[in-house]
């Protein structure tokens, strides 16, 4: 039998070098490049001119505009001088009608207070009716002096003042007060 000779292995580091060799061996391929296309500097030359007509439409919106601002500031003017003269005759009419129907609650309170009075009178003997009349006489005392005090500060008798509601409380009770004086007035009256 023969016997074959080996060959020696060769070391990984030829190996290497001898592949190496061969990647640089081959030419190398051709970078593609682009050419980039630069803009030419921007001079007053080049500059993008507004036309004719445009500067005309341009104009014409302007005068547009100051023509409505103005027409909208003479509205305005307008529409304050009318809703003045409007809320003038409306506190006119309200205060009228606040007036008339104080008058009329007026009458009506003054027809109850009278009445009150004349029942209170009539049937002074009557202990539900004397304590009826104290309590009303002491509740027109308080509401007396409340008056005497704002008269003596000399603070107007305005509006403010007529809708305290101390002064309300007071008002309604000798109200309740007169109804039921009246109420047993009648009462005893159908006796």
């Amino acid at each position: 039998m023969a016997v074959q000779k080996k060959k020696p292995a060769q070391s990984t580091a030829k190996v290497k070098k001898t592949t190496a060799k061969r990647k640089t061996a081959r030419p190398a391929a051709p970078k593609k490049t682009t050419a980039k296309k630069t803009a030419p500097p921007k001079t007053a030359d080049t500059k993008k001119q507004p036309r004719k007509d445009e500067t005309e439409l341009l104009k014409k919106i302007e005068s547009s505009l100051k023509e409505v601002s103005e027409d909208a500031t003479v509205f305005a003017s307008d529409i304050a001088s009318k809703t003045s003269k409007i809320a003038e005759e409306l506190y006119s009419k309200l205060k009228k009608g606040v007036s008339e129907a104080y008058d009329a609650s007026a009458v009506v309170l003054d027809d109850l207070v009278q009445t009150a009075d004349k029942y209170a009178d009539k049937y002074k003997n009557k202990i539900e009716m004397r304590r009826l009349n104290t309590e009303r006489d002491g509740l027109a005392k308080q509401l007396g002096s409340i008056v005497y005090v704002r008269f003596k500060q000399k603070k107007p008798f305005d509006a403010r003042f007529f809708s305290d509601k101390k002064l309300n409380s007071l008002m309604d009770k000798i109200e309740n007060l007169d109804k039921e004086i009246v109420k047993i007035g009648k009462t005893l009256d159908k006796k």
